[in-house]
């Protein structure tokens, strides 16, 4: 039926007889990169894993596996399966940094509890990653991809051969961080990085190299910077970050002092609103007063799933908002999050808002405490230390003279 002469028409990809296409990847092998400086490691201590210059790297088939294990009696924290790894630093084999994220557990905890399905949390998530499993006083297994824009690159191979190499640093937290308790003695043991390597034809390599040699090759990601500041008052406009050319989204939580890592407080939040040079975003402060639900959706359009009402998180009313929250043990499972969506276009990976020399701050005010409410407290009365994580864009452009990054 063809309503307009202008109308194109299309044959069936079944009625189409061509031959199929081929690959350029001559070879595929997985292998085992061990840390150069030990096998056992334990609380405020360095892994590194230096991976050789060998091709290319499918991150989306690389992981690192390693076994984690706690004395007797000791359990780990709960919804934060990396809460042991305080920093992640990535480099080049040049000792170029390409992405360096300290508060990287707390970062994880965020991820984690904002994107993570409690089916997979609970089934295959728990197998891979530890999960839903807080006793670890046996050894077990964990196969994880770490955060931070190049080893989680799953839609770009990274090109080992051209940068001697990656090398990977892992900072190890205090074992009050991973269990809550001083001593808590958290062992990682057995470390590897799984490496699948890929190796392309000569026709592939030689255009390649000679982009290599000339224009360098772009080689795009995202990742992310961490800020932390104290509030002690009912309203404040704190500075976050500035020179960012495409800040994607940000998010932030509240912790008093002494709480677990995977406390994320309310805190009694009565609104939020951020600002860029003269440009305040949104328009109108979000309010999280009345169970908080302007803040939560604006906290789903961070993750990009404003309109995903299927979303099974394990985020419920009791844990987001503090208005009830008369115990301490009820305020122990808070986890609200602040997040606020930055970019223009969600079909475009790289759509961010330029906030270069524009810094950025956000701006929050918090209501009265609730009679009798022992455990949620404003700012004022016990203070707040924010942590807020800027999600932007970055380009490593790749050449013989060395690793130009663009962010």
């Amino acid at each position: 039926m063809v309503l307009h002469p202008n109308q194109n028409k299309a044959v069936e990809l079944a009625a189409q007889y061509r031959l199929p296409t081929t690959s350029s990847i001559v070879s595929r092998n997985q292998v085992k990169v061990l840390p150069s400086n030990g096998t056992s490691f334990t609380q405020n201590q360095q892994i590194t894993i230096e991976i050789p210059s060998v091709g290319f790297l499918d991150c989306a088939q690389s992981f690192l596996s390693f076994k984690i294990a706690t004395a007797a009696d000791k359990t780990l924290v709960t919804n934060n399966s990396q809460a042991w790894c305080e920093r992640i630093r990535i480099s080049t084999g040049r000792s170029e940094i390409l992405c360096d994220i300290q508060n990287y557990n707390l970062l994880n905890g965020v991820l984690e509890t904002l994107m993570t399905h409690k089916t997979y949390k609970e089934n295959a998530g728990d197998i891979l990653e530890g999960l839903d499993t807080a006793t670890v006083t046996t050894a077990q297994r964990r196969c994880i991809q770490l955060l931070g824009g190049i080893l989680d690159n799953n839609g770009t191979w990274f090109p080992l051969k051209y940068t001697n190499g990656l090398v990977i640093d892992i900072f190890i937290a205090s074992d009050l961080q991973s269990t809550s308790d001083a001593a808590g003695a958290v062992t990682i043991s057995d470390v590897s990085y799984v490496c699948e390597f890929l190796q392309m034809d000569p026709q592939y390599t030689a255009a390649f190299e000679q982009q290599f040699l000339t224009t360098g090759i772009k080689y795009a990601f995202d990742t992310y910077t961490t800020s932390q500041t104290t509030i002690n008052s009912t309203n404040i406009n704190k500075a976050i970050t500035e020179n960012v050319r495409s800040l994607k989204s940000v998010y932030a939580i509240q912790q008093q002092s002494g709480d677990k890592l995977n406390v994320f407080r309310k805190a009694r939040c009565a609104s939020v609103q951020w600002k860029y040079g003269s440009t305040y975003v949104p328009a109108q402060a979000i309010s999280g007063t009345d169970g908080g639900a302007e803040i939560f959706k604006a906290t789903m359009a961070a993750v990009n799933l404003s309109g995903d009402q299927s979303y099974d998180i394990d985020i419920n009313k009791a844990s987001w908002d503090d208005e009830a929250d008369t115990t301490v043990a009820l305020q122990e499972d808070a986890k609200f999050v602040i997040g606020q969506n930055f970019e223009k276009s969600p079909s475009q990976s790289m759509s961010g808002s330029d906030v270069t020399k524009q810094p950025l701050s956000v701006a929050l005010t918090y209501s009265a405490n609730v009679a009798g409410n022992n455990s949620a407290k404003n700012p004022a009365t016990t203070a707040v230390t924010l942590t807020t994580f800027v999600h932007f864009d970055a380009i490593a452009i790749f050449s013989a003279n060395g690793t130009q990054m663009i962010c």
